[in-house]
C-alpha cells in the first residue's frame, strides 16, 4: 500500500475518530448547539461537528504561530480528502479550505 493510501486511511480515522467523541463529549470549539445539542455551524461557515475538534485547534495554532507551509499541508489535505469528506458526511471541504485560506492571509502567507 502506498504512503499516500495509509496518511489518508490515518487522517480519515482521526476524523471519524474526532466525530465520535465530539459527539459523545460535546462542544468543544466553542460552537452553539441547538436544543438537541447537536452542533451548529460556526461563524466561519464551517460545519466544525464533521472533523475532530483537534482540526480547529491544529489550524488555528499553526495560524497564531504563522507556520504557513504547515498551513499549506492542512489545505492540501483537505483538498485531497475532499471526495471521502463527501462519501462520510454528504458535503466537501470546501468551507474547511475557505478558512485555512483566510487564516493564511491573515497571517501574511501570501505576500
Amino acid at each position: 500500500m502506498s504512503w499516500w493510501k495509509v496518511a489518508l486511511l490515518i487522517v480519515g480515522g482521526l476524523i471519524v475518530f474526532g466525530w465520535i467523541s465530539n459527539a459523545v463529549d460535546g462542544d468543544s470549539d466553542g460552537g452553539s448547539s441547538d436544543s438537541t445539542g447537536a452542533l451548529t455551524e460556526s461563524s466561519s461557515g464551517v460545519d466544525w461537528e464533521n472533523y475532530a475538534p483537534e482540526v480547529k485547534t491544529r489550524i488555528d495554532s499553526l495560524a497564531a504561530s504563522g507556520d504557513c507551509d504547515a498551513l499549506q499541508r492542512e489545505f492540501d489535505t483537505a483538498d485531497a480528502n475532499d471526495d471521502l469528506q463527501r462519501d462520510r458526511v454528504g458535503e466537501g471541504n470546501a468551507d474547511l479550505m475557505r478558512y485555512i485560506d483566510d487564516k493564511m492571509a491573515d497571517v501574511g502567507c501570501y505576500g
